[in-house]
């Protein structure tokens, strides 16, 4: 015996921990019958309230090692995900420990890779693979196929800064050196994938030592932020609607924050960088679009952050906020997956201008 405290393992819980997520699961159905009464002359769909709901519930009530012994990994979410909608999956390993896992035809001619938000604590939602799946059938229809892939990257207390950043950095070498042309590469981060992403851009203009460098002159066809996690630290209490509070959002960026050195602030606060930090990014990014909900937490980061992209470095920013929408707006189009049985999603109009804005991007390539 060495007397010392042992680090905690992903989704480890205690007992009584066990007990309390029973606790809260039985008072589930009283809450949602609570809310659904709330909003009863709202336009907003039942399926979406119920959805909006159940998030807000669970980062309220249940710890994040709670939530995540609740579900598997990534890689089960989808795997689960896609036998029921007989699709395939392949998996590339990556140095860094994290996967790449594509969602039907491995094709690099055009390709998107996404980037799972979740405080860096939780892994893919249901809804997100459900909302990418709606993009690539659209873009498909449009004749614009692509080769879908998510980055699986390693969640708290096992991931930590920088590994997310390594994982994503590898996951542009192995794209690139599988033959994908950064020109017909489009890049999506949402929550905390968004922040992975400005991470990355970040290195690509100030190569940490600790992560292997990629060319700076590397141009992909597009970034998109949705809801992205631009300053972890901030405590903006603006969550009275939002799907995640402002409380819980601040307890994760402490996890993650504390293992980030001072020097390497710049790179997972985008809204606290110094003067001149993104000089350059016009020659790593070609088009950037930046989405937000009216009502969410972050969206006055979000207003910052672009205007600081547009202003001071000339990117060519989109950004298009939903009017009355919550944090990650574009995703909660589609329910929980049982409730997607009894009721089709409703698609919000910022989703036609998304899938547009791809297709455009893949266009512009060719």
């Amino acid at each position: 015996m060495t007397g010392k405290h042992q680090p905690p393992k992903y989704a480890e819980t205690n007992v009584f921990e066990k007990l309390a997520i029973g606790f809260w699961i039985i008072l589930l159905p009283f809450h949602i019958v609570w809310k659904l009464a709330l909003n009863i002359t709202t336009s907003k769909p039942w399926t979406r309230i119920v959805t909006e709901s159940f998030s807000r519930y669970f980062t309220d009530h249940l710890t994040y090692n709670q939530i995540q012994w609740l579900q598997p990994d990534t890689f089960g979410i989808l795997k689960k995900w896609t036998r029921h909608h007989k699709i395939t999956v392949t998996v590339d390993k990556l140095p860094s420990g994290a996967s790449l896992l594509w969602m039907g035809p491995k094709r690099l001619d055009r390709v998107i890779l996404y980037i799972h938000g979740g405080g860096f604590v939780f892994p893919i939602s249901d809804f997100a693979i459900a909302f990418w799946h709606h993009v690539c059938s659209e873009l498909h229809a449009k004749d614009v196929p692509v080769g879908m892939v998510f980055l699986a990257y390693k969640l708290y207390p096992d991931g930590k800064y920088p590994d997310h950043l390594r994982a994503a950095r590898d996951a542009i070498a192995f794209l690139l050196e599988s033959g994908v042309k950064p020109s017909c590469l489009q890049i999506a981060g949402e929550s905390a994938g968004g922040n992975i992403l400005v991470q990355l851009i970040s290195h690509i203009l100030h190569p940490l030592p600790a992560v292997l460098p990629l060319p700076r002159d590397i141009r992909f066809a597009g970034v998109f932020l949705m809801s992205p996690w631009v300053c972890p630290s901030d405590e903006d209490g603006k969550d009275q609607y939002d799907v995640i509070s402002s409380k819980s959002l601040l307890f994760w960026g402490r996890l993650f924050l504390k293992d980030v050195p001072p020097t390497d602030l710049p790179y997972v606060e985008a809204m606290n960088a110094p003067k001149g930090w993104y000089t350059g990014i016009d020659n790593v990014v070609s088009r950037m679009l930046l989405t937000s909900g009216s009502k969410e937490g972050m969206v006055d980061a979000h207003r910052q952050f672009h205007e600081i992209c547009v202003g001071n470095y000339g990117v060519n920013v989109t950004f298009l906020e939903d009017e009355g929408g919550l944090h990650d707006s574009l995703i909660y189009d589609f329910s929980l997956p049982l409730l997607q049985l009894l009721q089709k999603p409703r698609i919000g109009p910022l989703t036609p201008k998304v899938i547009d804005w791809f297709a455009a991007g893949f266009e512009i390539a060719v």
